[in-house]
């Protein structure tokens, strides 16, 4: 279910449809709610150790964050009514020689990247399985 939410973009609803579709075939396969469904898939945490290529040369990570604006539903409500809805941000480390994730955290916009810098060197530590010997980041 979380391979067909985050990869191919079938949202949660979508998904309760066509498992309810699928077990009029299958009786054997109950059909969960949308809520269930979306807890289920919240809790499921994607490996990344496992994704990483495994080496014994040291390594440099580079952190940086975006901000990612959560839907423009309702926009002209808030453009009306003076509402500021706020913002997710990513929050990534890089390693520079591979090219691949080492960490990522999420948090609200008003979170800093200083604040998320020793978190996220900690789990590329983690990740990686040795410390990075030097990290990179913007202001």
């Amino acid at each position: 279910m979380k391979i067909l939410h985050d990869c191919i973009h079938i949202r949660y609803r979508q998904i309760e449809g066509f498992l309810r579709a699928l077990s009029k075939y299958i009786p054997n396969i109950k059909a969960p709610s949308f809520s269930q469904i979306r807890r289920r898939a919240i809790k499921i945490e994607i490996p990344l150790p496992k994704t990483l290529k495994e080496s014994n040369e040291d390594f440099v990570i580079a952190v940086d964050s975006s901000g990612v604006k959560v839907a423009n539903r309702g926009e002209w409500i808030r453009h009306k009514w003076k509402v500021r809805k706020g913002w997710i941000k990513v929050h990534i480390a890089v390693d520079v020689n591979t090219k691949e994730v080492v960490s990522v955290e999420i948090t609200d916009e008003s979170v800093g990247d200083g604040k998320m810098l020793p978190s996220l060197v900690e789990k590329a530590e983690k990740n990686k399985g040795k410390k990075p010997n030097k990290a990179i980041a913007d202001g």
